[in-house]
């Protein structure tokens, strides 16, 4: 008997009873700003890339230490306009980037975000503009950039209190 006690005891420690509950982004204040999007936030700190998302379904990066939201930051190699045409003429694109997440292209003044129903053509080789060169790049996934949204670049206010971190809370 003693035995089935201490297994029962271990199950329900490894697996407690679900609840309502959810995971949320709280401010300094204590009020609840969001709900968790995606995995818990890394450990080695508040300014790893977090997603906010928005009442528009608009995807955000989110800095927990700032409270404040931005474009996505994409690596350097992924943020330039890219042609299929060796001359850098034709229809512009770029890289892939997942649907409904808000980012920049150098030298333009909005941001953009890709349709859900925009798909992504690969292209075994790319050329952008460097100046008034065109360079040869490497095989790529692209998207037409016609197809993007345009995107207000002013960012969402969360209204918070820095900073923020993450809490389970019963729904109200």
């Amino acid at each position: 008997m003693r035995a089935f006690f201490l297994s029962v005891s271990t199950v329900m420690l490894v697996c407690p009873a679900q609840s309502d509950a959810e995971v949320v982004w709280v401010d300094a204040n204590g009020r609840t700003i969001a709900p968790l999007a995606g995995d818990v936030p890394p450990m080695d700190g508040p300014a790893s890339a977090l997603a906010y998302v928005a009442p528009d379904g608009l995807i955000w990066s989110m800095n927990a230490e700032t409270a404040t939201v931005s474009p996505r930051q994409r690596a350097t190699s992924e943020t330039g306009i890219f042609f299929a045409d060796p001359e850098c003429t034709g229809p512009a694109y770029v890289a892939a980037a997942p649907p409904r997440y808000v980012f920049r292209i150098p030298d333009t003044s909005c941001a953009w975000a890709r349709p859900d129903d925009l798909t992504s053509e690969m292209f075994s080789v790319t050329y952008y503009s460097v100046g008034s060169s065109c360079v040869r790049s490497v095989a790529r996934y692209l998207m037409l950039m016609s197809r993007l949204i345009v995107v207000d670049p002013t960012p969402p206010d969360l209204g918070a209190c820095p900073p923020l971190h993450i809490e389970r809370r019963d729904p109200k």
